[in-house]
């Protein structure tokens, strides 16, 4: 249990310069974020209600980008509870409580003022996933930042989600 902890926290929002010369940039300017991505991967923008979605090429993994706003002072950490409450049969978060919060600099980099992870293994039909979720807020904005990996695919595409989930600011 204690690796899967790790590598899901490997794999979950800790912002870092990336640079790579296959990597796509996209601003999405109604959505008020910048994200880089494989230039390989299929890109959809604003379909469904969701502003960005983009998935390896064999959809062994995708990172999400949803955007929400709220109506009360909350913040990321509980709007994150929210969200493991609303989901089917609920979920937890394998992060432990104290390493939760997102840290100074990983805010300032992303150009927000709260910050809060989770990292989940769930079952999607017969395949095992690896989730990590970011929530990002800034006043009412909320960023919500969604990397899912197929376990099998952790060596073919685990870096390539890190990357794009590092790269994400709402700068």
């Amino acid at each position: 249990m204690k690796k899967i902890i790790t590598l899901l926290m490997l794999l979950i929002i800790l912002p870092a310069a990336v640079a790579a010369a296959d990597l796509k940039i996209h601003k999405n300017k109604k959505g008020k974020f910048t994200v880089k991505y494989p230039a390989d991967w299929t890109i959809k923008i604003d379909e469904g209600g969701k502003p960005f979605l983009t998935s390896a090429p064999d959809n062994g993994a995708n990172v999400q980008v949803l955007v929400d706003t709220v109506k009360d002072k909350s913040t990321a950490c509980a709007y994150l509870a929210q969200l493991d409450a609303s989901a089917p049969g609920g979920r937890t978060n394998l992060v432990p409580e104290d390493r939760r919060n997102a840290t100074a600099a990983q805010v300032k980099f992303m150009g927000v003022k709260d910050g809060c992870i989770g990292a989940y293994k769930i079952m999607e039909g017969e395949t095992e996933v690896m989730q990590g979720i970011g929530v990002y807020m800034n006043g009412k904005s909320v960023w919500i930042l969604i990397q899912t990996l197929q376990s099998a695919m952790r060596q073919t595409h685990g870096k390539a989600v890190g990357d794009i989930a590092k790269s994400f600011t709402t700068k």
